[in-house]
């Protein structure tokens, strides 16, 4: 295999490792679209954080999830950007 990539005798011919295509592509990236990828990653982990939160706090107050969609829809959410 050529580019780089790492030889591995458990992965059939013109397949590669994830990890090995996910180095290339972000030592592909410009400084504009590596600061791009940390603000969307960081704010994906803020999301899934506050999800998280809203599905223990249902659980806890004993509101389904689908009751929880229900009362939400009346408000819009600007999540990240």
């Amino acid at each position: 295999m050529g580019g780089g990539m790492t030889e591995n005798p458990n992965i059939p011919e013109g397949y590669v490792l994830w990890q090995d295509l996910r180095r290339k592509v972000d030592a592909s990236y410009t400084p504009e679209q590596r600061q791009e990828y940390e603000e969307a990653d960081a704010c994906a982990g803020a999301q899934i954080m506050l999800v998280e939160l809203v599905y223990q706090m249902c659980a806890g107050a004993g509101i389904s999830q689908a009751e929880l969609g229900m009362r939400s829809r009346r408000y819009r959410f600007r999540w990240c950007g």
